[in-house]
């Protein structure tokens, strides 16, 4: 192999090596921005599927930190923040001010898992797939 081949052979593998390894890796919160859809609820490792007004319950999170909410009909607008160092998301309703603090269980491209307690102390997860 001549000098010149294997010089921009050299090129090439340094090009592609810097846009293999030069692309940013997915933040959880990054995964976090998209449409998701309620698959099924668990408490206390029981699964509960949608009840028949739930079935087109989801959430829409942007990425300029404002989520969309539809839950058995009815639908609700809020911002979001996302604590990564705690595993934690806080979504507050525009409306009502009302502050819902989730804990993170699963966050992946194909499945978001959210634990929170109800009003009545329950131990409840959400778990969701994207739209």
């Amino acid at each position: 192999m001549s000098a010149i081949s294997r010089w921009i052979c050299a090129l090439f593998l340094s090009a592609s090596a810097l846009l293999v390894f030069g692309q940013p890796l997915p933040t959880q919160e990054t995964l976090l921005v998209k449409k998701w859809e309620l698959a099924y609820y668990e408490e206390g490792g029981e699964r509960i599927p949608p009840a028949p007004d739930q079935r087109n319950d989801m959430m829409e999170f942007h990425a300029d930190h404002t989520v969309v909410s539809v839950e058995s009909g009815g639908m609700q607008n809020g911002t979001w923040v996302y604590h990564e160092d705690k595993k934690q998301l806080v979504v507050v309703d525009k409306a009502t001010k009302e502050r819902m603090e989730l804990r993170v269980v699963t966050l992946e491209g194909k499945n978001c898992v959210l634990e929170f307690k109800d009003v009545d102390g329950v131990v409840l997860r959400v778990h969701m797939v994207p739209l």
